[in-house]
């Protein structure tokens, strides 16, 4: 209990995405939803009966989609951040496979695939996610670095400007000085 009272008093804030980003993130599977609705007509064929109630089952069709892939996009955001901040705030690709097979399971089971279909699913959509992620992970590493070295870099050009005006200042002081001393001598 005092193990767990201490660890809770020294956790970390909070790292992981915040609401504006799962907003963000689940927007962007909604507007997935309506992409992938926008197929869905083609590959079903012709709508047959009035045009009322073709509007109907597209507007129905896209609603579905965009609600599906806002429910899966959001799903995946919010699963990714409560791993992270579960493992102790540990950014690395095991959460976004752990996020991706929650996601994929709730996929397979919302179509009915099965526990087995919802396991393979899962599995799936873990490797998929990780494979997208990892080296969108891993440019972004890069580039962090470089902005860093580059702050670094102009940290060391401004210290070094400082240093050299400082000099500079402290010669002419100096200089002063030695020209006052030098017209007291001589008085």
């Amino acid at each position: 209990v005092y193990r767990m009272a201490t660890v809770e008093k020294s956790a970390p804030h909070h790292t992981g995405p915040t609401l504006k980003d799962i907003a963000t993130i689940t927007l962007c599977g909604a507007g997935m939803g309506v992409f992938l609705a926008s197929f869905e007509g083609y590959f079903r064929g012709p709508i047959l009966g009035s045009t009322k109630s073709a509007a109907k089952e597209v507007g129905g069709s896209i609603l579905r989609n965009a609600a599906y892939g806002a429910a899966l996009f959001g799903g995946y955001a919010v699963t990714q951040d409560l791993v992270t901040n579960i493992r102790g705030g540990k950014h690395d690709l095991w959460n976004t496979f752990i996020a991706g097979n929650v996601v994929g399971l709730g996929a397979g089971a919302a179509a009915r695939k099965g526990f087995s279909g919802s396991l393979v699913l899962g599995v799936v959509c873990g490797l998929a996610a990780t494979l997208v992620e990892g080296p969108l992970r891993e440019q972004s590493l890069h580039q962090s670095r470089a902005s860093i070295n580059h702050g670094r870099q102009e940290v060391r050009e401004r210290y070094s400007l400082l240093m050299e005006e400082n000099k500079v200042e402290n010669s002419r002081r100096l200089l002063q000085v030695e020209k006052a001393a030098i017209q007291q001598l001589g008085e």
